[in-house]
């Protein structure tokens, strides 16, 4: 019915298909579930702002402890369409992070929402905290006459 290249081809498809919705499939690392959600306020310590995910870790202290929570984020492309910016998160900036967290108990977690200086910020899920992402990113340097399109360019 198929000759051999066909179905080699076929069968190379198949495999693709899987690695790529395993890739993206959240529920394997993280407890996805609105009652497992995570809060927690920090220090910003590192912001990866990259595709395909961006990576930002938060210094936690908690009784009298302070670890490290990394937090994977949405790419790079995704996160500036919903407002987000590289200089927003230096080292030292104070966040309240929400993520839902990771299966293996570890400090870690898929981010959802950020806080920074009384802004919110969605990462991923934005309907659970009904919010509005907006389409492209604005700065203050847009009211002094800068387009938005070169401010965008500039961020990365």
């Amino acid at each position: 019915m198929f000759g051999g290249k066909t179905l080699s081809l076929i069968v190379a498809l198949l495999l693709i298909s899987t690695c790529a919705r395993a890739h993206h499939a959240m529920e394997v690392h993280y407890i996805v579930s609105e009652e497992a959600i995570v809060s927690h306020t920090g220090m910003v310590k590192n912001f990866s702002f990259m595709d395909p995910h961006s990576y930002l870790v938060v210094t936690v202290e908690e009784n009298g402890e302070s670890r490290d929570w990394v937090l994977e984020g949405q790419s790079r492309v995704i996160l500036t369409r919903a407002g987000w910016r590289l200089d927003m998160l230096k080292a030292g900036t104070p966040v309240r992070f929400s993520a839902f967290p990771s299966r293996s108990g570890e400090p870690a977690g898929r981010l959802l929402l950020l806080e920074v200086d009384g802004q919110q910020y969605c990462s991923d899920r934005c309907d659970l905290f009904e919010i509005i992402p907006p389409e492209v990113s604005l700065t203050p340097d847009q009211a002094s006459g800068q387009s938005a399109s070169l401010q965008l360019a500039e961020s990365f």
